[in-house]
């Protein structure tokens, strides 16, 4: 039994032949570009001892290797006979790629691959798969033979050949209803390790299965990553173009992943570098935008996006907005660029320093009246109104800070203010200082107004 690779066309010989030479390269529509695929493949079919034959036509091409010595070892170079004349060398020994060509699936989906490649060649993106012109099945001894107008491969069929063509439709979109031009696929029990790993393809044809539970499986373009001479491609670089990929998603395949976000489940798209999903430097469009809003409003309604801290989620919620809390702070930073409402577009500057705002009394209102009347006396408002005064409750680290000015309010920490002692005086004195100045107390600006204000103190004693 043979594995038959039919395609319509007949290839020049030299397609198997000669090294570099390429029909593809430079088609955007097709895999093949190095000139090397087939000949790789074959080679390692036979390294692996197959017997591999080739119809361009009518003419037939068998492979094989001879002996030979180089630098004192034995060495086998790859032959080629033509049509049964006798064999000569094709320039390269059998363990060319014998490093990196390591698997039989390797050699069959090159063969495979360029089978597609010239099916596709003039009609665009798809292979004519139903007219019976381009094939791959196993066949009968007897059916090894040529066909005018076509080309075949035919690789001697062993069990691990039988399992590539029951496997087929996993490592070629070619032949399923996929359609070769969508870039995310809902999961459809693709991958080859029976699990829901990641299954990765690039324009339709199979380049790796990350080791992770993921939403989805992808098929990739010419341009989204790049592959080495044996379509090995790093894996760094496979998310990385994943993360661009889903950057311009739509809202319904956005939704499953934001959906998983949110429920800490980790998978494949949940790990990815936000630094691709959306680079510091660059801004969503409107359209994008757009469509992780609507993922967001599929995935959580009008909920407003926290992180992991607990405080942030209460306030959120004790200003009468749900809330969703998002554990990663690279895809909360990610969705935020997105235009997704977050804790910090909700949450006043304090707020989200864990301050708690309270009222104030009637003693609090007259102590900062008393103070400012006296600013007002030495003429040291600088403009300023009158501020208002407010207590507030510190939470969690916050609880050193004595004092905040807001919105032209003095907010003063509730212990404080309630004892009414010197501590509330001095303050008070500070927070109206801040108020005036518009700065900081470790600031020049402050430390001179407290300063002058001292000076002119004394002059009223003298």
């Amino acid at each position: 039994m043979y594995l038959m690779i039919q395609n319509p066309g007949e290839a020049p010989l030299e397609a198997y032949t000669l090294l570099g030479a390429s029909g593809s390269r430079g088609n955007a529509g097709v895999n093949g570009q190095f000139g090397t695929g087939n000949k790789l493949g074959i080679t390692l079919l036979l390294r692996e001892c197959y017997r591999v034959r080739v119809y361009c036509g009518t003419d037939r091409l068998v492979f094989g290797t001879r002996k030979a010595k180089f630098e004192g070892q034995d060495i086998a170079r790859v032959t080629v006979s033509v049509n049964g004349k006798k064999a000569t060398d094709c320039g390269w020994t059998l363990d060319w790629g014998c490093i990196d060509w390591t698997e039989t699936h390797m050699g069959l989906r090159e063969l495979v691959a360029n089978a597609l490649d010239a099916s596709i060649k003039g009609r665009g993106y798809e292979a004519d798969l139903m007219s019976g012109d381009l094939t791959v099945k196993l066949v009968e001894d007897k059916a090894v033979k040529a066909k005018t107008g076509y080309t075949r491969v035919f690789v001697e069929a062993d069990d691990d050949v039988i399992q590539y063509v029951a496997d087929l439709h996993k490592r070629f979109l070619h032949f399923t209803d996929t359609w070769l031009g969508q870039k995310i696929l809902p999961k459809a029990s693709r991958s080859l390790s029976g699990t829901d790993r990641a299954m990765v393809y690039r324009m339709g044809v199979y380049v790796c299965e990350i080791d992770s539970v993921s939403t989805y499986d992808y098929n990739l373009g010419a341009d989204d990553v790049a592959i080495d001479e044996c379509r090995n491609c790093n894996e760094y670089s496979v998310r990385a173009s994943i993360a661009r990929v889903l950057r311009t998603a739509t809202a319904e395949e956005l939704t499953p992943i934001l959906k998983s976000i949110g429920e800490r489940r980790q998978t494949m798209e949940t790990k990815l570098d936000p630094d691709y999903l959306l680079p510091s430097w660059h801004s969503p469009t409107e359209k994008q935008a757009a469509q992780w809003q609507s993922a967001w409003k599929n995935s959580f309604r009008d909920a407003v996006m926290t992180g992991t801290n607990e405080r942030d989620l209460e306030y959120v919620q004790r200003k009468g907005f749900m809330a969703q809390q998002i554990s990663s702070s690279d895809w909360k930073a990610v969705m935020g660029r997105m235009g997704i409402k977050a804790d910090s577009d909700v949450l006043s500057a304090s707020e989200a320093k864990g301050y708690i705002p309270l009222g104030a009394d009637m003693d609090h209102v007259g102590a900062v009246d008393r103070v400012w009347r006296v600013i007002i006396g030495l003429d040291m408002n600088q403009g300023a109104s009158q501020p208002k005064v407010a207590c507030f409750r510190a939470m969690d680290s916050a609880a050193e800070i004595t004092y905040y000015v807001e919105d032209e309010t003095i907010y003063i920490r509730e212990d404080i203010a309630d004892t009414g002692g010197p501590d509330f005086q001095a303050v008070i004195l500070q927070g109206i200082t801040e108020h005036v100045t518009e700065a900081g107390s470790l600031t020049t600006k402050f430390q001179d107004f407290i300063t002058d204000l001292a000076v002119r103190l004394m002059r009223e004693f003298d």
